[in-house]
């Protein structure tokens, strides 16, 4: 049990003996999205972060890819080709998106002869994270910005 010097709050925390390395085990630090992410999507990505944060990386990794499919069906596109070559994403997303697709069908295909690491998981949720922040987030705050700027003329 750890008492946070800055908040005061209780949690749990545990090590992988030897390792040295902690992390939170109750409560546990679930990342959220923004408001402006659609279902299923939000929900989706918020499951692969538990994963991620109960040691689950191969589910974790998996889950981003179910994640990244509920976006080409949320517009309408049948995979990450499409998403490219409509606009939706940038090439570096692609790139990005690619290497979550790549690693799932590790993880979910191949019987891995070694776990999935916790930083490469981790990596790969971050992907999906600016890519999805890109997609949905940042269209919606820049109209608003752009609104906001417009009633200061």
């Amino acid at each position: 049990m750890i008492e946070c010097q800055t908040c005061g709050e209780i949690f749990a925390a545990a090590t992988n003996y030897g390792q040295g390395d902690w992390h939170v085990v109750h409560p546990m630090l679930i990342k959220r999205l923004p408001a402006e992410v659609p279902e299923p999507i939000k929900s989706e990505f918020e499951e692969a972060a538990k994963c991620l944060s109960i040691g689950a990386f191969k589910a974790c990794v998996s889950t981003c890819q179910i994640t990244l499919e509920s976006i080409w069906r949320d517009k309408n596109v049948s995979g990450l080709n499409d998403l490219l070559g409509n606009g939706i994403i940038s090439k570096s997303l692609f790139d990005k998106a690619t290497e979550i697709r790549l690693w799932a069908g590790i993880a979910k295909h191949k019987l891995c002869i070694g776990d999935i690491d916790p930083i490469d998981a981790e990596q790969l949720l971050v992907y999906l994270e600016t890519l999805i922040n890109d997609v949905y987030v940042e269209p919606i705050r820049l109209e608003e910005m752009k609104r906001k700027r417009d009633k200061l003329k």
